[in-house]
């Protein structure tokens, strides 16, 4: 089976001035990719977002880390950005993926196996094909050779990932548009962090992803978020841990610390600005 016949898009977040990033990118992907289906989504810099640098979320104690914030704020609207647009095509589905996503030597075998895999998924669904750590926990569902696909809890990572047609007004109503990303920083910390603690608990979203990565991160320094250096470590290598007992039973009280949690933060940063770097 052939996965382009059931991934409409490839959507690839790209900053406007990283022209030779974008063309790197392109001739990478030559023959992994059929070039109708790729599309460019310029991403926003945090910056240049309403507010940026401004109280009340910017303070004192913010310092350096401003402009990081700025990454992470950036990161959220460009995904939405890339979430409107496939909305606006009406593509039933679409993998999106940041600029320094990487595709594996294992991606020729291990497409017809996603390929396979999704066209057994209905309703509101998130499908990763590269994650990050901790490990996340989930059920095996199904295996073939060296790959197996996974239900999981959610998933840490966001450079890489299917998006069904049917979550795209969900993810468009809490991500941010404009001068409200500050506030949706202060309270969910970053994409990725939201789409793991909030979207994925949604009893009607379920997350998928498939071991071993089909594609990673090439650790190269992103100009959207993440900093160089920090990959190598983040890379997650083992496959999930199995959903125990334990781990089904307590998943309401850990829903509810993450989001008692998520309040204590807004309001603490709304007082105080967003975080800046420890003092040793």
């Amino acid at each position: 089976m052939d996965i382009w016949d059931c991934i409409d898009a490839v959507l690839v977040i790209n900053m406007d001035r990283s022209v030779d990033r974008w063309q790197a990118f392109c001739r990478a992907v030559e023959g992994l990719i059929p070039s109708e289906r790729l599309h460019r989504i310029s991403a926003v810099p945090g910056v240049e977002l309403p507010g940026y640098g401004e109280k009340p979320w910017f303070r004192k104690r913010t310092e350096s880390k401003a402009r990081q914030w700025a990454g992470v704020a950036g990161c959220a609207a460009s995904h939405r950005r890339a979430i409107a647009f496939a909305k606006q095509q009406g593509y039933r589905r679409v993998l999106i993926l940041e600029d320094d996503a990487e595709f594996t030597p294992a991606w020729q075998q291990g497409q017809s196996f996603v390929a396979e895999s999704l066209s057994s998924l209905t309703g509101p669904f998130l499908f990763y094909l590269g994650y990050h750590k901790p490990n996340p926990h989930g059920v095996q569902l199904a295996s073939q050779q060296d790959f197996s696909l996974w239900r999981t809890e959610g998933v840490l990572a966001a450079h890489a990932y299917i998006v069904s047609s049917e979550l795209y007004d969900v993810l468009l109503d809490i991500l941010p548009a404009g001068g409200d990303a500050w506030a949706w920083i202060a309270r969910y910390r970053a994409y990725d962090t939201m789409l793991r603690d909030y979207i994925s608990s949604r009893r009607e979203v379920k997350t998928y992803l498939l071991y071993p990565a089909l594609i990673i991160q090439s650790g190269a320094a992103s100009n959207i978020s993440t900093r160089a250096g920090e990959l190598d470590s983040m890379l997650c290598t083992r496959p999930p841990l199995p959903l125990t007992l334990t781990c089904r039973l307590t998943s309401p009280l850990r829903a509810l610390k993450t989001r008692t949690n998520s309040l204590y933060t807004l309001t603490r940063n709304y007082l105080l600005g967003l975080p800046g770097l420890r003092k040793k």
